[in-house]
């Protein structure tokens, strides 16, 4: 009973890298053996058929090497996809710091389907993947709004109170990752792991830019975790 969900927040073809992780860490997922219904993919920008990236409908996290077909993290949803959107969760202007609140603590509206829904329970194992742009004590997401480590603290401990996991694993790949999870707090929420890419005040860095592309194309720690699962 694993369930997985995965947050790119950032905006614009400038951070590819930020949906290039969320498309490798769902990659990691699904070659693990997570079914696709219990894998939520929340999407802030789909760099994938955008007119500024040369390998159009495709994404990669590796730079400047040679590519493979087999290296394309957008390839597996389809190769008569027109749009990366096609198979999100949620995407674009749907992705926000409400819509990560509601989804982790089951608040989401009665029209909402359950294809869209976190279903986890007491006895799950559920993975958290944030990624963007941060800072201390906060997640950027679309650069107009904010996911405070509070408020995660508060969604972490209302999963708790309703039995909506048994183990929960937090990963944040920004800028002062682990001041993200600086507000939780083993006594109200156990069971719970962090991981940052980055402590208070330290920044989380790009892996290179690519000389094709122009742009990073992940960031160091994803890059290596997904070196690592590969």
């Amino acid at each position: 009973d694993t369930w997985v969900v995965l947050v790119g927040a950032s905006r614009y073809f400038a951070n590819y890298r930020h949906a290039a992780n969320v498309l490798a860490m769902r990659r990691i997922a699904q070659r693990l053996g997570v079914p696709r219904e219990r894998l939520l993919v929340l999407l802030a920008e789909d760099p994938t058929f955008d007119g500024r990236n040369p390998h159009r409908g495709r994404v990669f996290i590796s730079a400047n090497g040679k590519r493979r077909a087999a290296d394309d993290l957008a390839g597996d949803w389809g190769a008569n996809a027109t749009h990366l959107f096609a198979d999100v969760d949620y995407a674009g202007d749907e992705v926000t710091p409400e819509l990560v609140r509601h989804l982790l603590t089951g608040r989401l509206g009665a029209s909402t389907p359950r294809s869209r829904r976190l279903d986890s329970g007491p006895a799950s194992n559920v993975l958290v993947y944030l990624t963007g742009h941060g800072g201390d004590e906060f997640l950027k997401f679309h650069d107009s709004d904010e996911l405070s480590a509070v408020e995660i603290a508060d969604a972490v401990a209302e999963m708790r109170a309703k039995g909506r996991y048994g183990r929960l694993v937090l990963v944040a790949d920004t800028c002062q990752a682990g001041s993200l999870l600086a507000r939780l707090s083993p006594s109200t929420t156990p069971n719970v792991l962090g991981v940052a890419s980055a402590k208070l005040g330290e920044n989380a860095y790009a892996a290179g830019a690519d000389a094709v592309v122009g742009v990073a194309l992940a960031d160091r720690f994803t890059e290596h975790v997904s070196k690592f699962f590969d």
